[in-house]
């Protein structure tokens, strides 16, 4: 999955190619995570983006639960809620994870389905949370 997910930003990302650009990052599969962070959700890195990264893993992750009882689970699980209908914060982190292209819908929001990158992006902060690794910055 690592391999493919760097492929993939090789696509994505013409600086990628550049090793000075990466330079800084450790790992390959930080350059995975800091890619899809600042390049494609166009975050920054202050206050607590781990904990925002952990969050953003959460909802990635419940969303892949492509049958209604599993997504209600993981939403239940890992937010309270049954729906992102139901928290308008989660709600507007659905727009947004959507919009850097980590998600796809087609009429609900709420039945929304991981991208490419979106499964990318998933695995990589898994993998990066399992290990305690986690660290945008």
């Amino acid at each position: 999955m690592l391999k493919d997910a760097l492929v993939r930003i090789a696509q994505l990302d013409e600086n990628f190619k550049d090793p000075h650009y990466y330079l800084n990052y450790e790992t390959d599969l930080d350059k995975v995570i800091k890619f899809y962070w600042f390049e494609k959700l166009g975050w920054c890195g202050c206050g607590t983006p781990d904990d925002a990264a952990k969050t953003i893993f959460k909802l990635l992750d419940a969303v892949k639960e492509q049958e209604l009882e599993g997504r209600k689970a993981k939403l239940t699980e890992y937010f309270g809620v049954g729906s992102v209908y139901d928290n308008d914060l989660l709600l507007c982190l659905s727009y947004e994870l959507d919009r850097a292209g980590f998600t796809d819908h087609g009429s609900s929001i709420g039945w929304a389905w991981l991208t490419e990158d979106g499964e990318y992006f998933r695995w990589a902060l898994k993998e990066a949370i399992d290990k305690d690794e986690l660290q945008i910055c």
